[in-house]
């Protein structure tokens, strides 16, 4: 069973590594001059000096405290049910695997959406370079 939840746990850390949200950004004057290659080479650098200055965009922080809640959760309601029929050791065991596996799940979906500050960091670095965010995507 822990090796079930090990495997759903890396799963959803892969699925949240593959969701990472980037800035999309307006092609006002400075784009148009710059071209796309050369707009999205200063956004990688934007990403990566947002990500050196320790503003980690969290996403697997996401998907493994979800995995953690959902996993105690589950342990909880499967020990309850398994003590109604009998067997709440087995209950709690079968609960964790199932609700860590499904919070870690949950919380990488979630977790494509970059944190407040490392978003901020990067749209005023893309700012300063004269390009313009409207978004992410």
């Amino acid at each position: 069973m822990r090796r079930s939840l090990s495997l759903l746990t890396a799963l959803a850390l892969a699925l949240a590594g593959c969701a990472s949200k980037r800035p999309v950004l307006y092609p006002n004057a400075m784009y148009e001059q710059l071209g796309e290659a050369s707009a999205e080479e200063i956004v990688n650098s934007c990403l990566e000096r947002a990500r050196a200055a320790d503003l980690s965009d969290s996403r697997t922080t996401g998907a493994a405290k979800s995995g953690t809640f959902g996993g105690a959760v589950g342990a909880v309601i499967g020990g309850a049910i398994g003590w109604i029929l009998g067997s709440p050791g087995k209950g709690a065991a079968v609960g964790a695997v199932h609700g860590g596996g499904s919070g870690a799940v949950s919380g990488a979906a979630k977790s494509g959406e970059s944190a407040p500050t490392f978003r901020s960091w990067v749209e005023t670095c893309l700012h300063e370079q004269g390009l313009q965010p409207v978004g992410w995507r």
